[in-house]
């Protein structure tokens, strides 16, 4: 049954405050924004990332789902931001086509806290922890996986420092997973693009803070066809996209002038793509190619992985 467009809403309804708040934590009209957008009744659902909150949550048995392989974490930024809301699609739509079985938490996902954090609350993001953790205990999965980065370094560092005992599960980020899935041959990838020069971007919370460098970089060296050049900025020297940190909140220009100077290292080594594992790095780095005017494609490896198992 398709859920109504008042219940999607109300979905993001949920985590909307908290989320406002580390959108714009010093931005007062943030809030009010954010109620406006996400609790509107007449909210199209194709536009609010319908297949993960709904298609799939219907899917799973209420209580505990111990048959899936793992669980995913959405994120905030890609569910909030249409801009990317593709990456999670994307990512699901992999997981699928290897066979993994998998869940999510739906309506009882809140945000990771990690923007509080940043922004010096972290007692603030204790409930959201503490209710995050219950929830995928519940669940009684293996593993937790993110797109998001940040989300990743809160569940897989700070997460386990918040609760009581052991969380319970593993946690990885998706390029690790694919990573897992290619290796094991139930990926198998084909050129989205013959002839293509390919680079990527390492986002800070996956490579400098988590220090996972090679895994996305197996993964798009396993696609034919593709040629995959590395920026002279990379690994743990790699430019920052701009938008980390609460950045975007506080000094905008800084993060156009950062991103500006990271997508021309792209153009320099004539990249067709610009690839990142980062829904903030791929907000932040489309900006500036459309800013600057360059016909770099800018995507998530989950997309760019998407169009080479088409």
């Amino acid at each position: 049954m398709r859920a109504s467009s008042s219940s999607i809403a109300s979905f993001f309804a949920q985590n909307a405050c908290e989320v406002a708040q580390h959108v714009r934590i010093n931005d007062e009209t943030g809030t009010a924004e954010g109620r406006a957008l996400f609790n509107q009744e007449n909210v199209p659902t194709e536009t609010l990332f319908y297949s993960v909150v709904h298609a799939f949550r219907e899917r799973t048995p209420k209580g505990q789902n111990r048959t899936a392989e793992m669980a995913y974490f959405v994120g905030c930024v890609s569910s909030m931001f249409p801009m990317t809301y593709p990456i999670p699609q994307a990512f699901t739509n992999v997981l699928g086509r290897a066979g993994v079985r998998f869940t999510v938490l739906g309506p009882e996902e809140w945000c990771c806290g990690f923007p509080q954090m940043m922004g010096g609350q972290l007692e603030q993001a204790k409930p959201l922890i503490q209710h995050n953790v219950e929830r995928m205990r519940a669940l009684g999965i293996p593993r937790v996986v993110a797109t998001c980065p940040s989300c990743y370094h809160m569940w897989k560092h700070v997460y386990p420092e918040m609760v009581e005992g052991a969380l319970g599960f593993e946690v990885v980020h998706a390029v690790e997973v694919l990573n897992d899935l290619v290796a094991s041959g139930r990926l198998q990838l084909a050129s989205p693009q013959p002839g293509s020069i390919v680079t990527y971007h390492d986002p800070c919370d996956l490579g400098r803070k988590g220090d996972i460098y090679e895994a996305p970089r197996r993964v798009l060296e396993a696609i034919p066809d593709c040629e995959f050049i590395e920026m002279v900025q990379n690994r743990e020297h790699a430019l920052c996209c701009g938008g980390g940190g609460d950045m975007e909140t506080f000094d905008p220009n800084i993060l156009a002038e950062v991103s500006a100077r990271r997508i021309a290292q792209a153009a320099e080594i004539g990249a067709n793509y610009l690839i990142s594992a980062c829904p903030q790095c791929v907000r932040t780095l489309q900006k500036a190619a459309k800013t600057g005017r360059l016909r770099i494609k800018v995507m998530d490896i989950t997309q760019f992985v998407e169009m080479a198992t088409q």
